[in-house]
């Protein structure tokens, strides 16, 4: 029946947000802990020249 179909098409829907979410959140992870490292290499260099 149609509801069957409309179920599976929301659940199938939600998959997709929720996995394309969950992959979004890592790569704004890893990119957060990149930036994390340049700012730690940049400040270290900072140092070295200053101190």
């Amino acid at each position: 029946s149609w509801k069957t179909v409309e179920c599976d098409i929301v659940v199938y829907a939600t998959r997709v947000i929720q996995q394309t979410t969950e992959e979004a959140l890592d790569i704004i992870y890893h990119n957060s802990n990149q930036m994390d490292m340049k700012n730690q290499e940049s400040t270290q260099s900072i140092n070295k020249v200053y101190v």
